[in-house]
């Protein structure tokens, strides 16, 4: 079992979630969803493989192994609530293998759904920067926006003649990721905007 937790990284913004890959596999694929849930975020998000090769999950994947990312802080911040989720989940984890004693544990009994499985499996699924400038989000994270719905502006003030650049929802789903710093690069910055997994339950049949 591989489990990867992210916090505090500058790229990119996430509501608090686990993540993986799409898996063919349907036992792999379904024992990752069961783990997944086991950190009890708001999203379980199912990311595009296409975007690299050679990370540790990829490598973890391919040999079948259960691997597990998640997202529980940004910024360089500490995110509270990310902390609790990633140390009782990770227990939650070691209980669930009989690696320690106990049992899974509820970590936010204020949700009174499970965890929201969405997807983002191809490139397409991302909006990459246009060009460089500054980034004002207009949509909160983890909201549900619909296609057309303005995410955010990009102002580029080396030239305050230049009208500010909407950019807009290309479809209906859950935001995702936006971009965590607010001076973003063309191309090296993305929005992922995700529709809902089938019956919100993407990967765990």
């Amino acid at each position: 079992m591989v489990l990867d937790i992210h916090a505090g990284g500058n790229e990119g913004a996430f509501p608090l979630c686990t993540s993986f890959h799409p898996i063919p596999d349907p036992a792999q694929r379904a024992e990752i969803a069961r783990v997944a849930q086991l950190f009890d975020t708001s999203f379980i998000n199912v990311y595009s493989g296409e975007l690299g090769s050679g990370l540790l999950t990829d490598e973890a994947e391919a040999e079948r192994k259960v691997t597990l990312g998640g997202e529980f802080g940004f910024g360089e911040s500490v995110n509270a609530k990310g902390v609790l989720h990633a140390y009782e989940g990770t227990r939650s984890v070691l209980c669930h293998s009989r690696m320690l004693p106990g049992g899974v544990v509820n970590i936010n009994s204020s949700r009174a759904a499970p965890p929201r499985f969405v997807a983002a499996k191809h490139l397409s699924d991302y909006i990459p920067c246009p060009k460089d400038g500054i980034w004002e989000p207009a949509a909160g994270l983890g909201v549900d926006v619909r296609q057309g719905e303005l995410l955010g502006c990009l102002h580029d003030f080396s030239d305050h003649s230049l009208p500010l650049l909407e950019i807009r929802a290309d479809r209906s789903g859950a935001l995702i990721n936006d971009a965590s710093c607010r001076r973003v690069q063309d191309r090296s910055d993305a929005l992922r905007d995700c529709p809902r997994g089938p019956n919100g339950n993407w990967g765990a049949s």
